[in-house]
């Protein structure tokens, strides 16, 4: 398990890219990555929650494919044991940005 400091830190140490939860107030220079809570698990049993759990969505914004970040990223997922998955990779037109996301 791990928290939204944790995580923040984490994207912010191995990237070094700006980082934000859920968005930026002001635009941050390109690449950036955003990441937010999109579900809370939780184990309920006799009227209490036991156990909470939050799953993320890691979202990396890019004008260029850059394998080495996108390598970083990923081992640091790893290196933390973090179950992941990777969403499609997205060409946002309006913004002429490519997002790639991950759920955790």
């Amino acid at each position: 398990m791990i928290t939204k400091q944790q995580l923040y830190q984490g994207l912010k140490g191995v990237s070094g890219l700006p980082v934000a939860y859920h968005h930026f107030d002001n635009p941050p220079t390109i690449p950036f990555i955003v990441y937010m809570e999109v579900q809370k698990d939780r184990y309920v049993a006799d009227n209490s929650v036991y156990f909470k759990k939050a799953k993320y969505r890691i979202e990396l914004y890019y004008e260029v494919i850059n394998d080495e970040l996108i390598e970083k990223i990923e081992s640091y997922l790893d290196s933390k044991e973090l179950v992941w998955a990777d969403g499609e990779e997205v060409y946002i037109e309006d913004e002429k940005l490519y997002m790639r996301s991950y759920y955790i």
